[in-house]
């Protein structure tokens, strides 16, 4: 029961994400590291990283502002 509820939240945190497809086009030209990767593994990594910065609070330092595509 705790992984059903625990699977509806990722997904509903990951529907509603702040990221467009337009952050992650830009995000990904600075690593073409990904260029190799398939559609499914983009796909994971994008869920991935939309529940890991779900969970984390990123600052800048010494005036640095942070985007979304960073």
């Amino acid at each position: 029961m705790l992984a059903f509820i625990k699977n509806w939240l990722n997904r509903r945190i990951i529907k509603n994400s702040i990221m467009t497809q337009y952050d992650w086009d830009e995000a990904f030209s600075y690593l073409p590291l990904f260029k190799g990767f398939s559609e499914s593994e983009i796909i994971k990594l994008k869920e991935l990283t939309i529940l890991f910065m779900h969970d984390k609070t990123f600052e800048g330092a010494q005036g640095f502002i942070v985007t979304p595509v960073m």
